[in-house]
């Protein structure tokens, strides 16, 4: 009951942090990404092979056609879900036998900077994670002896997390191996086991016919990733203290892409680094001293599948995200937080104390201009703040999302990778300019387009420099005619 009466607070706190400030900072790429397929006509949306599954534009095109298609609406639906996860991993953790285990890991999500950070973006990883913790509680029931209805349950939630992301299948993997290490211990639970199977396979095979497009052009697009086993402490890195603890991914990338490695980018941010990885060790090992009992082995397969499988993928086609294994952290969490059962329970507690603390560091410099992401909701009014006629040349992938809070009228030219092998960038950047009193090269994350500065060379012998400013990932340079 104690555990139970926790619910509302818990909830009340994690919607708190996750609805403050839904809208503080700036759309980026990815979102822009989500956006841009939105707006478009439902079928459209379904046929579309961009590397996802269709649900969560479906449900960003509702969103539009309601109306409510500001930054605040389009982050919604994770803020939601981000804020459903933490209840709902305390009432897992009490279906597991472990109310109080329950209880902790939901504290932990509640502040969580990593899953705070997806439930404020405009992409599916928050309803992935939520629909994680679901299935795996649908699962918890069938374990348990649950009815024909948990059953039907879990294939739907399957589908539905299928559905917004295709990673999802890893965390159906580790369910699987469950439920079949279940029928091999247990002969009279086979038939349900394979009921089970059957209504999840009809179930996901709703959206098998897209999923080759799909794949192609997820492999397509991460064709130059290089796959590095630093993937896996990073991640380490990121299920303890977010994307705002330790160095920042905008230092991080270009090292990964130049080939250099990450040490210079790293170096400055050591103490803090290695800080964490000692937490993230810590929380990990100390459940280990004690006894295993079958559900701590669920546990483990539920946080080392989801993370793994896409790590090895990466190894052969698709490059390895964080985000791709954030449906693991709720079980991470649970994880950690079962180390309060263990047989050194001082240091158990000192690891979560230590947990908590870098979680609240993580989350308090979210926002600093170092980890945020790219503002280009201010660059963008900077520019429209300066006289009209603009024309406006767009570098680098980020830069792409300026376009979400650009003028009306405004010339735009989103350079690509092509203009500047086939001749075309002089053409089209003169086309887009001409008549401009004021030309303005937006920049972000420009090594992923024009890493030699080509874009900016041409506009430099062409025109005149005028004013620059500089916002958190992005630069802005205005130019005139030089007469």
């Amino acid at each position: 009951m104690r555990e139970t009466a926790a619910l509302l607070p818990l909830t009340a706190v994690a919607a708190a942090v996750r609805f403050a400030g839904l809208d503080r900072q700036s759309i980026w790429l990815d979102e822009w990404h989500s956006v841009r397929l939105a707006v478009k006509p439902a079928a459209a949306i379904v046929v579309n092979p961009d590397g996802e599954p269709p649900l969560f534009g479906l449900l960003l095109h509702a969103l539009i056609r309601l109306g409510a298609a500001s930054d605040w609406w389009m982050r919604f639906p994770s803020a939601v879900a981000g804020t459903l996860a933490v209840p709902l991993v305390l009432l897992v953790g009490a279906r597991l036998g472990r109310p109080r285990v329950g209880l902790v890991a939901a504290a932990l999500l509640a502040i969580h900077p990593l899953a705070v950070w997806y439930s404020q973006e405009a992409r599916a990883y928050a309803v992935t994670m939520l629909l994680a913790i679901a299935s795996t509680g649908c699962l918890v029931e069938l374990l348990r002896g649950g009815r024909t209805g948990w059953a039907v349950a879990y294939a739907l939630t399957t589908s539905l997390g299928f559905g917004f992301h295709y990673y999802f299948a890893f965390v159906v993997a580790a369910q699987a191996l469950i439920a079949l290490a279940d029928a091999a211990a247990t002969p009279a639970h086979r038939g349900r086991w394979f009921g089970t199977a059957l209504l999840t396979g009809v179930a996901l095979a709703v959206w098998l016919p897209g999923l080759r497009a799909d794949a192609a052009a997820q492999a397509a697009q991460d064709s130059a990733s290089r796959f590095s086993w630093m993937a896996l402490p990073y991640t380490a890195l990121a299920f303890v203290g977010g994307f705002s603890v330790g160095p920042p991914l905008r230092a991080l990338h270009p090292a990964s892409r130049a080939g250099t490695g990450a040490w210079a980018a790293l170096r400055p941010y050591l103490p803090a680094t290695m800080l964490v990885l000692a937490v993230a060790a810590a929380i990990v090992a100390i459940p280990f001293a004690r006894r295993l009992e079958r559900e701590d082995r669920w546990l483990l397969v539920l946080m080392v599948v989801p993370v793994l499988g896409p790590f090895v993928a990466s190894a052969v086609a698709v490059g390895y995200r964080v985000r791709y294994a954030l449906p693991a952290l709720p079980f991470v969490l649970v994880w950690a937080a079962s180390g309060l059962r263990s047989r050194v329970l001082p240091l158990a507690l000192a690891a979560l104390a230590a947990l908590v603390g870098i979680e609240g560091w993580g989350l308090a410099q979210m926002n600093l201009p170092a980890y945020e992401r790219e503002d280009v909701r201010s660059a963008a009014a900077w520019v429209t703040a300066r006289p009209a006629p603009r024309a406006v040349i767009l570098v680098g992938e980020t830069s792409l999302a300026f376009e979400r809070y650009a003028a009306p009228g405004d010339a735009i030219l989103e350079v690509e990778p092509h203009m500047l092998t086939d001749g075309t960038l002089a053409a089209r950047v003169a086309e887009t300019t001409s008549g401009a009193g004021s030309v303005f090269l937006v920049s972000s994350r420009p090594w992923t387009i024009d890493p030699h500065g080509e874009v900016e060379a041409l506009l430099g012998a062409r025109l005149r420099l005028g004013e620059a400013a500089s916002f958190p990932g992005v630069a802005v340079r205005r130019y005139t005619p030089s007469g």
